[in-house]
């Protein structure tokens, strides 16, 4: 859902690109250390994502979550997610809009 263009833009090494996601995931669910990234700014300035992307990305990522985990964790990760998407799709929104400050929201 609109995923394949984002990345071929971007990620030119993927294995690197792979551990840097999971290193994520693993501090944002486990709390591990060792992500130093920031999603916010590097979801601003691609340039190619758009507020409307967000919720088949999201739909993707629930739907795995519910074919590999148990239905209570498959929940607790996908809100966590949801909120995580929340607050980048507000972050792009807000680096997004036309002149007159009205957000372009496709």
């Amino acid at each position: 859902p609109g995923l394949g263009p984002v990345f071929a833009a971007h990620v030119t090494d993927w294995p690197a690109h792979e551990a840097k996601i999971m290193a994520f995931w693993r501090n944002a669910i486990l709390f591990e250390k060792g992500y130093d990234g920031n999603p916010l700014a590097v979801h601003k300035a691609a340039g190619n994502v758009r507020p409307g992307m967000f919720d088949p990305w999201l739909g993707l990522f629930d739907s795995v979550l519910r074919r590999n985990l148990k239905p209570e964790t498959a929940a607790a990760w996908s809100a966590l997610a949801h909120r995580i998407g929340q607050g980048l799709r507000y972050g792009v929104v807000e680096t997004q809009k036309f002149g007159d400050g009205v957000p372009k929201l496709r």
